[in-house]
């Protein structure tokens, strides 16, 4: 039975940014210890939590990949990340449901396990230099992010060491700061425009106090002869300022390699070694000292706060000393400041441990002056050597990369298609040195639930832009692919308030600054790409709604066409109509009441005009009589035919009964109705529509269908519609008019004038008219919905 092997493990350190020394060098050493152990790590770069700049609070919901199941520890730069937040909301973002282990680095944070420097001594020194050596009393202060830990122990221990020394800062002289360098440009504004005298600056770290300096110079204030100004970190950056920071060196790599170990124990169920870093004063020329006055003794490193890291290499080249080696001890040290390049440690701190070594060297009864002067000349100058190659590579390799950038940054903005932009970025990736990367597109804002599509995966000559693989956010890549044994940085892609997904490349590189330079060309170039699909898919889409809109339009207009001669044809057949009926109605009381009435006035000049009434008169007055009625009878059969008897006292209902009633005085044929009580019909226009169909319906049967039997019903019918997708049933009504007779001619059909009006009639009325040949006779039925706005309007 094979046993798997076990994974190695891998950790995540989420940080701010690398464009900055102090996060860097921490930076280095997590992932110098991390090699040492064999443990992968991946550096996710979000922002400070809660800034109130839009994109840096977008580019924080990266961090929620640390909570990944990829992820089995996470080593959180806190003093970095909670510039904007107090403790309790720092703890908050600390907590994770996975449980996956974690350590802060730089705040103290209550049940989390915290690594933290003592900068108390280094404070104090500082203090003792600027009051005792350089007489320098009135202090002003640039505080640090209010309510950050740190900041607020720095400022406790500053005002400590002051009040040892017999000063009592002036309160008007304490300024806000934020850890920021344009906190200390307004630092300096603020204490300028207050204008209370004051000798020196104390900034709570290096980034203010380099803001601090370049204000005092812009407003003509000499540093450090007027205003002498320290800082705390010791930055590399400070080194190369004029004139040089004077600052509390945190031992910033060590931090990173401590976290690391702390970390690592956590994960070995081992209880977490205590790690004691301490800082020191660095003593540059901001304070009013000379150059190279910090190699003197009252300056020097104390033996027991060389690194950790370092103490076997001092340890070695302290032998090599004692031994009289010369040629040895500078080979060695050449060694090491070799390594502290490529390792970007900082080449000044064998200045000072030369000095610790040549102190150590003085308690030896062997030493000797000469061979003392000789040997230390020798290696000041080996290092003055190494950090001067050392800053003119840096300088070749900046100016190689920023050539290199640029031009990546112009062929991804050339790009218009996504395919080509991630092919330059590729090409552009190779010409930087990596060749490992992976650019993933987030679907969404929820980053730890949604999914990801992977957009480039480079891994040595392959490239594959064309087929994104989709998987789930929480992978951070694809389950396919081996990442986790190595060193990652990960870096955000933000556009404004949306986060458009993130780009992995291998750590480890000398400039951390370029991995910065790279997010903002692929976030911008990807941002303007995915600008560029939205628009040309809305063009698209607006082309197809312009397309259907065009069509829709023809056929309304078609549609409007055909109704504008139909309602000519309309308009003819109501004029045939009105003609037919005005020819009915007179052809009525041509045929029919006329005669009637001349026959009465032949009958009535007959009387008359035999002067006498005979045996034969009262018979000829009876049948005068008959036709009067019969004649009025008739004018109300016409009455009724244009206007119908009790519709409106009566409805519907009342008016077909009379119509019926009506129609069985004039024939023989037997004609019944049956209507529903509970049928209710408002729309009086409608109704009366419905009337003239049934109307002309019954009329045609009794004129032409021979039928001895006829039925005119009105019933309820219920019809069912798809409704988006879905049966809905609609209530209505059928009127009908059947008989039995002959059936309807074929020459005739279903086209005559009679059969146009109550088309006519129904549509009018919102009904669907039916004419049906019954075995025997005809029936014209008539369906029609409860509501006007039924099926048919």
């Amino acid at each position: 039975m094979s046993i798997k092997p076990q994974r190695r493990l891998t950790i995540a350190m989420l940080a701010a940014e690398l464009d900055d020394d102090y996060q860097t060098a921490i930076w280095k050493g997590v992932e110098s210890r991390a090699a040492q152990l064999d443990i992968g790590v991946l550096s996710i770069l979000g922002s400070r939590i809660e800034s109130p700049i839009g994109f840096e609070a977008t580019a924080n919901t990266i961090y929620s990949l640390a909570d990944s199941h990829q992820i089995d520890g996470v080593v959180v730069l806190t003093a970095a990340i909670s510039t904007f937040i107090d403790t309790h909301k720092v703890l908050k973002f600390l907590q994770n449901p996975l449980g996956i282990p974690r350590v802060s680095l730089g705040l103290k944070v209550p049940g989390i396990p915290s690594l933290v420097v003592d900068g108390a001594q280094g404070i104090e020194d500082l203090v003792k230099h600027l009051v005792l050596g350089h007489g320098r009393r009135r202090m002003a202060i640039i505080s640090g992010p209010a309510g950050h830990g740190e900041a607020e122990e720095r400022k406790i221990s500053l005002l400590t060491a002051l009040k040892s020394f017999g000063v009592v800062p002036d309160q008007r002289l304490i300024v806000p700061g934020s850890f920021l360098q344009v906190s200390g440009v307004d630092g300096v504004k603020t204490l300028l425009n207050q204008q209370i005298p004051f000798d020196s600056l104390f900034c709570m770290n290096d980034r203010t106090a380099i803001g601090a300096i370049e204000e005092l110079q812009r407003s003509g204030v000499k540093v450090p002869q007027e205003v002498a100004v320290v800082g705390f970190d010791d930055i590399e950056e400070g080194t190369y300022l004029t004139p040089p920071l004077t600052s509390v060196r945190q031992p910033l790599f060590e931090l990173g390699v401590s976290a690391v170990d702390i970390l690592y124990d956590i994960l070995q169920a081992r209880a977490p070694l205590t790690h004691h870093l301490l800082c020191h004063a660095v003593i540059r020329e901001s304070c009013g000292c000379l150059p190279r006055q910090s190699f003197s003794s009252e300056n020097h490193v104390k033996w027991e706060d060389i690194s950790k890291l370092d103490r076997h290499l001092v340890d070695e080249l302290l032998r090599l000393a004692i031994s009289g080696n010369e040629h040895l001890f500078l080979k060695r040290l050449n060694q090491n400041l070799l390594d502290s390049v490529v390792q970007r440690r900082s080449l000044e701190r064998w200045q000072d441990y030369l000095t610790a070594i040549r102190s150590k060297l003085r308690e030896e009864e062997s030493w000797n002056l000469v061979y003392d002067e000789f040997l230390f000349e020798s290696a000041r100058d080996l290092i003055a050597k190494a950090e001067t190659r050392s800053q003119a590579e840096r300088r070749i390799q900046a100016s190689r990369r920023y050539a290199t950038l640029r031009s990546i940054g112009s062929s991804l903005i050339a790009a218009f298609e996504m395919n080509s932009m991630i092919r330059e970025l590729a090409k552009g990736l190779h010409d930087l040195g990596f060749y490992r990367g992976f650019l993933v597109r987030v679907d969404g804002k929820d980053i730890p639930n949604g999914w990801s599509r992977l957009w480039m995966s480079l891994d040595d000559s392959q490239i594959l832009p064309n087929k994104p693989v989709r998987f789930h956010s929480n992978d951070i890549l694809p389950a396919d692919i081996l990442w986790q044994q190595e060193r990652w940085v990960l870096e955000p892609l933000v556009f404004q308030d949306e986060i458009l997904g993130y780009v992995i490349l291998p750590g480890g590189l000398i400039d951390a600054s370029t991995y910065d330079s790279i997010k903002e060309s692929v976030a911008s170039a990807m941002a303007s790409l995915l600008l560029l699909e939205k628009v040309q898919t809305h063009e698209r889409r607006l082309e197809l709604d312009v397309a259907r809109r065009t069509q829709e339009l023809t056929r309304t207009n078609q549609e409007l066409v055909k109704e504008v001669d139909r309602r000519k044809f309309l308009e003819q057949e109501v004029t045939q109509i009105s003609n037919r009926t005005m020819e009915s109605i007179g052809q009525d009381l041509h045929d029919d009441l006329c005669q009637h009435l001349a026959g009465i006035l032949l009958m009535f000049s007959a009387v008359k005009s035999s002067g006498r009434l005979t045996s034969d008169s009262p018979e000829v007055l009876d049948r005068i009589q008959t036709l009067l009625s019969d004649s009025i009878v008739r004018v109300k059969q016409i009455a009724r035919g244009l206007l119908p008897m009790g519709f409106e006292e009566q409805g519907l209902l009342g008016a077909l009964e009379a119509l019926v009633i009506s129609a069985r005085h004039s024939s023989n044929a037997e004609i019944t109705l049956e209507t529903d009580s509970e049928f209710s019909l408002d729309d009086k226009d409608r109704a009366l529509q419905i009337y003239r169909i049934l109307q002309e319906a019954l009329q045609n049967s009794l004129k032409h269908s021979r039928s001895s039997k006829i039925e005119v019903k009105l019933y309820a019918n219920v019809r069912t519609k798809m409704v988006k997708r879905r049966k809905t049933a609609i209530p209505g009504w059928i009127a009908e008019v059947r008989d039995y007779g002959c059936g309807i001619p074929a020459k005739v059909g279903g086209d005559g004038m009679g059969m146009r009006i109550m088309r006519y009639r129904a549509e009018k009325a919102c009904a669907v008219l039916n004419l049906e040949s019954m075995d025997p006779g005809t029936k014209v039925s008539c369906w029609f919905a409860e509501s006007s706005g039924g099926e048919n309007c």
